[in-house]
């Protein structure tokens, strides 16, 4: 399985066979935290990983959760 990786994060990168794009999910996470993200090509899913890695970070310390990274 390949993967991309991004200040701590570990996303999977899987192929949709029927359309061709790209989806993955941040790996190693707790079972209450869910983050995925999407797109047409490598750039556009890595793009898509960053910005939901950083939307969640920013989420956490807005609202004083704790950020929670990929189990190595």
């Amino acid at each position: 399985m390949e993967t991309l990786k991004y200040k701590g994060f570990i996303g999977s990168v899987e192929i949709e066979p029927e359309d061709m794009s790209l989806y993955g999910k941040v790996l190693g996470l707790d079972s209450k935290t869910l983050i995925m993200f999407e797109g047409r090509d490598v750039a556009e899913l890595t793009a898509d990983f960053r910005n939901a890695v950083d939307f969640y970070i920013a989420y956490c310390n807005e609202n004083g959760i704790p950020v929670r990274k990929s189990y190595s």
